[in-house]
């Protein structure tokens, strides 16, 4: 996610380049996605994965709580660039500086990456689906070659002993080859190589062939969970902006002390769930107050106090952050290690990708009716 984010800051701008820019920087912000979609998610379950036992919910919410301080040096840095910069020199070349900064992380990030081992729990559980996808595939050549082995013999088909011993008479039927059992060994052995020669399990095959219905759980909880955390740290500022009346720079400010509130709430959350307090119970007490809560909390933002605003976005970031610290313990738990990163991508990034619709869906029943 590195590079195409350090390339945004040395793009062209349209008076240079002309409809070349805008594209350049769709494509690059789809690059973004992509990386996004795939690594954070890898990284939740790498860390649920070479934690201790009695320490995994807060190990897994370590992933989290860097995207929280990720999301809290951005806005520290854009507050000060847009501080420190004037208005013409801004829209020339302040812009750049936040993403060309991010050079420094990609090389951090660069090398972290290439000195992590693989954890053992995930390649014990890849042996095991490795073990049992050319098992599978061994039996699958076995009833091939079983079948080929069938002699069929139409019109003078089936042998009839009417006739003598040397001479049998023969009537329309088949005779069949007895099945090849594990005794023919050499068959078996031509059976395993070439299993073996056979390209490596594919993964998404073999996570929809036994799992796809954790794929819809996880899929139903992430599009809660990221919707409460989406809401309060994306859209909410720009409601402000529009329905309230709140200018720009102080959403910054908002979205400043929510997401530091977050951040805290993460680990917290964590321990927690590692001390005892079950996942799955404490975000369901979590879901009924936020929904519970949810009407009141916009009545008051039609108020457009900025006390009640602020105070509320920040509300709203916590119960995010409770939810997001047990979210790698709940889902990891759902796929063995060796389908485990595909799958919890997978139902993640389909379940965030309903974060589009639910605010639209607020404006349009909720408030714009109330109005």
């Amino acid at each position: 996610m590195g590079v195409p984010t350090v390339i945004v800051g040395c793009l062209p701008t349209y008076a240079q380049a002309g409809i070349a820019a805008p594209i350049l920087l769709a494509l690059l912000r789809f690059i973004q996605g992509l990386a996004m979609g795939g690594e954070f998610g890898a990284a939740m379950v790498y860390l649920s994965e070479i934690a201790l036992p009695e320490y995994k919910a807060v190990t897994g919410s370590l992933g989290y709580v860097s995207l929280g301080v990720g999301v809290t040096v951005g806005i520290l840095v854009v507050a000060a660039v847009t501080g420190r910069t004037p208005a013409a020199a801004m829209m020339v070349w302040g812009w750049r500086v936040p993403f060309l900064l991010a050079i420094f992380t990609l090389v951090a990030a660069t090398i972290l990456r290439y000195n992590m081992p693989e954890s053992s729990e995930f390649l014990v559980s890849k042996e095991e689906i490795d073990e049992e996808f050319h098992k599978r595939l061994r039996q699958q050549m076995l009833t091939q070659q079983t079948s080929s082995k069938r002699l069929s013999f139409r019109g003078s088909g089936r042998l009839s002993f009417r006739g003598s011993a040397q001479h049998p008479q023969t009537t329309d039927a088949a005779v069949t080859v007895p099945t090849i059992t594990e005794d023919d060994s050499p068959l078996l052995k031509d059976l395993e190589a070439q299993a073996l020669a056979t390209k490596h399990y594919v993964p998404l095959v073999e996570l929809f062939r036994g799992y796809w219905r954790g794929i819809l759980v996880q899929i139903a909880y992430t599009a809660w969970v990221g919707a409460v955390f989406y809401w309060g740290n994306t859209w909410l500022p720009s409601f402000f902006v529009k329905h309230a009346g709140i200018p720009p720079q102080t959403t910054i400010w908002m979205v400043l002390t929510g997401i530091i509130a977050y951040t805290i709430t993460v680990p917290i959350g964590g321990i927690m769930s590692d001390r005892g307090v079950g996942p799955v119970t404490g975000t369901a007490v979590a879901a009924l107050i936020s929904g519970a809560t949810s009407v009141p909390f916009f009545l008051a933002f039609q108020t457009k106090s900025l006390v009640a605003c602020w105070l509320l976005q920040t509300v709203i970031l916590i119960f995010a952050g409770y939810a997001v610290s047990v979210t790698p313990k709940i889902c990891t738990a759902i796929y063995p290690a060796g389908v485990r990163i595909s799958g919890l991508n997978f139902a993640y990034n389909i379940g965030e990708c309903s974060n589009m619709v639910s605010p639209h869906l607020y404006l349009d029943v909720f408030y714009h009716t109330s109005t």
